[in-house]
């Protein structure tokens, strides 16, 4: 069964290096320790939530509406990777409604933790060995 504008989206795997690309755009961008903090988020544990974002910012859920003010900024990190990818459908993120999450695959997690200096592409401790 097919989503409303599916269509539109393309999943993509960024390798390390365009992750370093992308990770020098959050890093030069006005907004830059929020993104760094969603990329770490994303490192540590495969997701960030609207919930978190919004925290980050300061603020608490007042109710179901405020929760769709932390999409802007995962917006702004997907346009970079459809500028980095060239592709105008790449998606980085799964979208889990349920729980009002982002979240990257297991490949995603590997590139990412390369592009930013990590030794082990999962936390060491997890449980999970390679």
């Amino acid at each position: 069964m097919e989503f409303t504008n599916q269509e539109k989206y393309e999943a993509v795997t960024l390798t390390s290096s365009q992750w370093v690309d992308l990770i020098g755009k959050a890093q030069a961008a006005s907004k830059s320790e929020q993104h760094m903090f969603i990329l770490r988020c994303l490192a540590n544990e495969q997701k960030i939530s609207n919930g978190v974002i919004l925290a980050f910012r300061g603020n608490v859920i007042e109710d179901a509406t405020s929760r769709g003010t932390a999409a802007l900024t995962v917006d702004v990190i997907s346009d970079w990777a459809k500028e980095i990818t060239g592709n105008t459908k790449a998606a980085i993120f799964e979208w889990n409604p349920l729980v009002g999450e982002w979240s990257i695959g297991s490949y995603q997690l590997q590139a990412l933790r390369k592009a930013l200096g990590c030794e082990n592409f999962i936390p060491k401790g997890s449980g999970v060995t390679r």
